[in-house]
């Protein structure tokens, strides 16, 4: 009897745990499928629902996508480097209700360079990585930005406060550090408490 009692707590734990990792897609309609998930890109992803056969979605028709087997989770967002705002889907780096994902826009133009036969125009590729956090409404709103090394080169910290000014001791923090700059961890650090916060 003991011994029964053991196998089936295993077992619950078991269904529970791959429940957990299961992969799915919240479609803008509300419905979520389940299945298998399959390659992503910004634009569309591909997902094999349970008892059906492989699929290509458009990120316009989906509103979120996890992946379970890699723990990710993606998020629509029009896209700010089209001036038609098509939607993209574009990974998470926290758990929400406030989402914040990474814009990486690359800028190619001239430059001057100096070689044995003296000064000629070549060309200059640099990235910027911008940081926006997404709320329940859908709209971004700026954080921070990064250079191609990583290091960040721009924030804000009115938009951060704005953001997260309605839990008093994370306000705080933010307002006694406005003379300085947060670094971008310590930043995803505070939006990742606020939604522990709100989850409870």
């Amino acid at each position: 009897m003991k011994y029964i009692l053991v196998l089936l707590t295993i077992l619950a734990i078991s269904t529970q745990f791959s429940q957990a990792q299961e992969s799915y897609v919240v479609m803008n309609s509300g419905d979520t499928v389940f299945g298998k998930f399959g390659m992503y890109q910004a634009k569309s992803i591909t997902f094999t629902p349970k008892d059906g056969q492989r699929m290509k979605y458009l990120a316009q028709d989906i509103k979120s996508a996890y992946n379970g087997k890699k723990s990710l989770k993606y998020i629509q967002i029009n896209n700010i480097n089209d001036e038609n705002g098509e939607p993209i889907l574009l990974q998470s780096l926290t758990s929400g209700p406030i989402y914040v994902v990474e814009f990486v826009s690359r800028n190619v133009g001239p430059m001057a360079s100096y070689g044995t036969g003296g000064p000629g125009i070549g060309i200059n590729v640099s990235k910027t990585t911008e940081v926006f956090a997404i709320t329940a409404d859908g709209n971004p709103t700026y954080l921070f930005s990064k250079d191609i090394l990583g290091r960040q080169i721009k924030r804000n910290h009115e938009n951060l406060l704005k953001l997260l000014d309605s839990n008093p001791e994370i306000a705080k923090e933010i307002q006694s550090a406005d003379k300085k700059m947060l670094k971008s961890k310590e930043i995803i650090q505070l939006i990742e408490r606020f939604n522990t916060n709100q989850s409870k």
